[in-house]
């Protein structure tokens, strides 16, 4: 409101409160109409396509592989398009870049 933004997303992580209580406390504080929308599957990213379906079949046998060979705790991922095979303990712990570019992107999208 500060910067004359006529609009606002707030989001609430799923299990918390419902949503429709949460918009009913904001209008009770600050008075300003509220919208409220519970996002489902295809909100979230779409219909999965034929690429992502092969890819979650080949993610998923990779796992069950790892299981069977007796290797837990990890995870499957890709990188430069090839299934990848990490310790989730490894990932944790390790440094994460900020991408210099999206985070610009960002910021021109929210003024």
């Amino acid at each position: 409101m500060e910067r004359d933004k006529r609009h606002s997303i707030i989001m609430v992580a799923e299990g918390v409160r419902p949503a429709n209580l949460i918009a009913a406390e904001i209008w009770e504080s600050v008075r300003l109409e509220m919208r409220v929308t519970v996002l489902g599957h295809v909100q979230r990213g779409g219909p999965p396509t034929v690429t992502d379906r092969i890819l979650a079949s080949r993610m998923g046998e990779r796992a069950v592989e790892a299981l069977l060979s007796g290797r837990c705790g990890g995870m499957i991922g890709t990188r430069h398009g090839c299934l990848w095979e990490a310790d989730l303990a490894q990932v944790a712990s390790g440094r994460k870049e900020l991408d210099l570019y999206l985070y610009r992107i960002a910021h021109k999208l929210s003024i």
